[in-house]
């Protein structure tokens, strides 16, 4: 299952890429978020959760990878809204509200 939704992620980023759009990209115009809802699916943990980005809307630096510890996702997807030109300084509960990290 995950090796086919794998597949799926890379075949849709791929015709992002292949579909011209103003002077770049769909790609360049798009920021795609893949994850999962549980980090180990045997205990249900959300620690260590991984998250893939892809894509340029938010104009964040791609091609890498951080490790952020002993933060809630809502960090993320305050990081996300920012970048996509919201004012939200937080996202989701309010205990698990996490500031942005700063991508």
């Amino acid at each position: 299952r995950d090796r086919w939704q794998a597949e799926q992620v890379a075949y849709l980023l791929g015709k992002l890429q292949g579909a011209a759009e103003g002077a770049g990209t769909l790609l360049d115009n798009t920021l795609l978020l893949w994850s999962s809802e549980v980090s180990r699916g045997n205990v249900h943990a959300h620690d260590e959760m991984p998250f893939l980005l892809a894509g340029h809307a938010a104009g964040w630096q791609m091609g890498r990878t951080l490790r952020v510890t002993r933060r809630a996702h809502n960090g993320l997807l305050t990081s996300i809204l920012q970048g996509l030109g919201g004012a939200n300084s937080a996202f989701g509960d309010s205990q698990f509200a996490s500031s942005p990290l700063g991508l």
